[in-house]
C-alpha cells in the first residue's frame, strides 16, 4: 500500500474568530483519521492550497505553527512506515493514539469513529463497487452490480439481510449455485457469478477485512463448460461484405463495423470508439477499453477499403444490443445458413438445440473470427495474442474455433507427416 496523504484543514473557513486546525487522512478504503493539531488560526490567514498559515501576515507565531504541522505530518508518515515494516497497516485509531501521545494532544470532542461491528459481505460489496466506479469500465461495473443483485437475492432467500464473511462456506457455495440454477441460468452464467463473487472476496481478504479462505479451496470452483460459440469463415465474411446495403442507413454502418472487427479482432467497445487518431498509414493503434492493453494491428485491404469509404471517420455503432439485432438480419440475408448444434447446461440439465448459424452471429463473433482465421492462415499464436490483447494462452485458445478437419488440413503439410523418419534396416 502506498503512503497515504496527510492534510490539514479548517472546519469552518467562514468563521470570524480563530478556529482549530485539524489533520485528516483517508486510506485503506475505510480508515478515516481526524485529529486536532492543538493550533488555531483565523480563516483569512490560512492558505487552503498549501494547507499552511500565510506567513506574509507578519504574525510571529505562524512560522512556528507551520513547523508544528510539518512535524506532525512527518511523525504520521514515520509511524505508518514503521508499522508497514512490521507487517501491518495501522488503523486510524492506532495512528491517532500514537500522535496524541507523541505531541501531548488531548482533544475534547472525539473525532475518530471506531468501527466496532464487523464488516458484512453485502455492505463491503457496496463499498467495493463504489470505489471501483472510476477505475473500471462501465461494462465491468454492470457485471459487479449484476452479481450483487443475485447475491442479495440469495441472502434474502435465506431469510437474512446480510451475512458475515465467516458464513461463506461449502453450504453457502452450494446453496448459491442451486439458487442461480433456479433462475434457469446456463452453466457459464453461473460460473461468471462465482468468478465475480471471488473477486469481491479476494479484495476483502487483501484489505484484511476477510480472513475466511474457504473460497480459495477447490470446493469453491467456478462452473465452466465449453459452449461452441461460432466464428465465421473467410467466405462467410466475404458474403456479408458483398451485400448491397447502400442507402440502408444504420444496417450498412453496422455491417461495415462488424467486418472491421473480423479483420482486427476488436471488441465492440473498441471498434465502436475508433477515431481518425487511431489510424496511421499501415496500422491501427489503440488502447483497448476493457483491459487497457495497447494493440497495434496491420490494416487489412478490406479494412482499408472501409476506412476510405468513410474518410477514416468511423460511423456510429449505436448500442451493442442494437448492433447484434441488425447483424442477425445481415447474416440471414448473406445466407449464413449452416446448422449449428449448441449443447449447454441450463439449470443443471444438458440442453441441445440446433440453430441456423445466422441466429448466432453477434459483434463478438467478429473477434473470434479474426483469431480463428488468422490462426488457420498460419499466423503464430503469440502474434495473434499481441493483436487481440490476450495475456493468457488458455483464454486465447477459447477463441479458436477450428474443426477436426480444419486442424488436420492445417498440419497436413508439417514435416512430421511428410518425412520418412524410420531408418532403413539393412
Amino acid at each position: 500500500m502506498v503512503m497515504p496523504l496527510f492534510n490539514f484543514y479548517l472546519k469552518d473557513v467562514h468563521a470570524k474568530t480563530s478556529i482549530s486546525i485539524y489533520m485528516q487522512s483517508k486510506y485503506n478504503c475505510f480508515e478515516r483519521l481526524m485529529l486536532t493539531t492543538g493550533e488555531k488560526i483565523l480563516p483569512d490567514h490560512w492558505d487552503p492550497t498549501a494547507k499552511r498559515a500565510i506567513v506574509k501576515h507578519n504574525r510571529l507565531e505562524y512560522p512556528a505553527i507551520n513547523d508544528w504541522l510539518s512535524k506532525m505530518e512527518m511523525a504520521a508518515k514515520d509511524y505508518f512506515r514503521s508499522c508497514k515494516f512490521e507487517g501491518f497497516v495501522p488503523t486510524a485509531a492506532q495512528l491517532k493514539a500514537h500522535l496524541e501521545q507523541k505531541f501531548n494532544l488531548n482533544p475534547k470532542p472525539p473525532v475518530i469513529v471506531l468501527k466496532t461491528a464487523p464488516v458484512t459481505v453485502l455492505s463491503y460489496v457496496d463499498r467495493f463497487i463504489t470505489n471501483e466506479v472510476n477505475n473500471k469500465s462501465e461494462g465491468t461495473i454492470y457485471v459487479y452490480n449484476t452479481c450483487k443483485r443475485h447475491l442479495t437475492g440469495f441472502i434474502n432467500f435465506l431469510g437474512k439481510k446480510d451475512v458475515g464473511f465467516d458464513e461463506i462456506d461449502e453450504e453457502f457455495y452450494n446453496g448459491f449455485i442451486q439458487y442461480l440454477n433456479s433462475l434457469n441460468f446456463a452453466r457459464n452464467t453461473v460460473g461468471k457469478q462465482i468468478k465475480v463473487l471471488k473477486t469481491f472476496l479476494n479484495a476483502a481478504t487483501d484489505r484484511g477485512i476477510n480472513s475466511n479462505l474457504f473460497f480459495k479451496s477447490t470446493l469453491f470452483k467456478k462452473p465452466l463448460e465449453d459452449v461452441d460459440k461460432i466464428a465465421l469463415s473467410e467466405a462467410e465474411i466475404q458474403s456479408i461484405y458483398s451485400l448491397d446495403l447502400n442507402g440502408e442507413g444504420s444496417i450498412e454502418a453496422v455491417r461495415d463495423l462488424f467486418v472491421i472487427a473480423c479483420y482486427t479482432g476488436f471488441r465492440f467497445s473498441d471498434f465502436s470508439t475508433l477515431t481518425r487518431e487511431h489510424i496511421s498509414e499501415n496500422f491501427i493503434t489503440k488502447t483497448t477499453v476493457k483491459t487497457k492493453a495497447k494493440v497495434i494491428i496491420p490494416i487489412h485491404p478490406i479494412v482499408r477499403e472501409i476506412l476510405k469509404k468513410y474518410d477514416n471517420e468511423i460511423p456510429p455503432a449505436y448500442t451493442n444490443a442494437h448492433a447484434n439485432g441488425l447483424l442477425k438480419e445481415i447474416a440471414q440475408r448473406a445466407k449464413i445458413n449452416t446448422d449449428v448444434e449448441i449443447v449447454k447446461t441450463i439449470a443443471g440439465k444438458i440442453v441441445r438445440n440446433v440453430h441456423k448459424k445466422w441466429e448466432l452471429v453477434s459483434t463478438h463473433a467478429g473477434r473470434r473470427s479474426f483469431a480463428t482465421n488468422s490462426y488457420l492462415a498460419g499466423v503464430p499464436a503469440i502474434s495473434i495474442m499481441k493483436m487481440t490483447g490476450h495475456k493468457s494462452e488458455a483464454v486465447f485458445l477459447q477463441y479458436i474455433r477450428v474443426s477436426e478437419l480444419e486442424n488436420a488440413e492445417l498440419i497436413q503439410g508439417h514435416p512430421f507427416f511428410n518425412a520418412n523418419t524410420f531408418s532403413q534396416v539393412a
